[in-house]
């Protein structure tokens, strides 16, 4: 990426639209602490071929209890972007250290939860339509409709119209 070659072993998330990443959600595993990743960085791409580096990123586990780190730790992690992608890699450098009475002859990587974070781009088109309620007969842009509903579409209703102040939407 830009001349720079960074090495690990990297994950990555292929989201259906655009974002701008602001944070990451990162939970641990229970009582590997030290298989959480110290030291990663986060790139981002629109096409899988050409990638660009957001951030590097070093977390500390020290603010945490025994007890909080075998519960599944959680650590929200600001990230600065101002560029949208739809593919987001983070590639780890470094794990958090070994106890010195721990033996772990499979240093790998554990993610109990790994969320990206951000401003979506272009999830849901914006459709205004003028809906009027007169006289029980429901209008849609003036004209009266067949309407029938995806499971797969949001549909929002805003009745704040000041027109339709003495109706009731049922749907």
């Amino acid at each position: 990426v830009d001349g720079v070659d960074y090495k690990g072993d990297w994950i990555e998330i292929h989201l259906p639209y655009d974002m701008i990443i602001s944070s990451l959600v990162m939970q641990g595993r229970g009582t590997l602490p030290y298989r959480y990743p110290k030291v990663f960085y986060m790139f981002g791409s629109s096409n899988g071929s050409n990638y660009e580096f957001i951030q590097e990123i070093t977390t500390s586990l020290s603010g945490f209890t025994t007890e909080e780190l075998k519960n599944n730790f959680t650590l929200t992690i600001p990230i600065s972007s101002t560029n949208n992608y739809n593919i987001f890699r983070m590639m780890v450098n470094e794990l958090h250290p070994l106890p010195s009475n721990v033996v772990d002859n499979d240093r790998e990587i554990n993610i109990g939860r790994w969320e990206v974070q951000g401003n979506v781009i272009g999830l849901f088109p914006t459709v205004s339509y003028t809906v009027t309620v007169a006289g029980s007969v429901f209008e849609l842009n003036g004209t009266t409709p067949s309407i029938s509903f995806s499971a797969d579409t949001i549909y929002i209703f805003d009745q704040s119209d000041i027109s339709n102040k003495d109706n009731t939407l049922v749907i």
